[in-house]
């Protein structure tokens, strides 16, 4: 392939892929934010105290939802462009993992159970934040498509290499979807937020 023809086919699918990423995220953030309108506008007429306090609670996880996207989108824009900086220090994962499990039962579906095992000091040399980043969104993930059960996150140390483990109950992903999952902007079911 000429280099002219690989410059305009690396720039048609850069093109492809921000269309994408475009679409994906107007629909994404349309959703939460169509939600804390509606729940807001419902708050001006007469509802029960019950009804008052159920709406309030919608509109506070919507927002956070919103949130999270926009740091998300953050996030992935400062790493495409080389300008993420991971800071490596030394830390007890275990502590990690107890803060974690404190910080996230809030955000977890009732009859789901969250259990972070939390194991003797272990100290690695990692960029906490980014850890506690991706296992945050593995667990938000996990608890949107578990409507009951559990979710276990595990940890161990081996040959210098730090494995986690979400394991959840939820409803599985097909043995050919599985590679497809890992894609930019792919989605398994189009119905559903994330």
């Amino acid at each position: 392939m000429k280099v002219k023809e690989k410059v305009i086919e690396d720039v048609e699918h850069a093109e492809s892929m921000k269309d994408t990423f475009l679409h994906n995220m107007s629909h994404e953030i349309r959703t939460p934010l169509n939600s804390i309108v509606g729940f807001m506008q419902l708050l001006d007429t007469d509802v029960t105290a019950e009804e008052h306090d159920i709406f309030l609670k919608i509109i506070h996880q919507n927002s956070e939802l919103l949130i999270s996207m926009i740091d998300n989108m953050l996030l992935m824009a400062s790493l495409e462009s080389g300008e993420y900086q991971m800071e490596r220090v030394e830390f007890d994962v275990s502590s990690l993992m107890h803060d974690l499990s404190e910080s996230m039962h809030g955000h977890i579906h009732d009859g789901v159970e969250l259990k972070i095992m939390v194991h003797e000091s272990i100290y690695v040399c990692l960029d906490p934040n980014s850890l506690r980043r991706v296992l945050k969104a593995l667990i938000l993930n996990a608890n949107k498509f578990t409507p009951a059960g559990t979710i276990t996150v595990d940890y161990k140390v081996e040959d210098d290499m730090l494995n986690v483990s979400v394991a959840d109950t939820c409803i599985g992903i097909a043995v050919e979807d599985r590679k497809r999952i890992f894609g930019k902007f792919e989605k398994l079911d189009h119905f559903s937020q994330g």
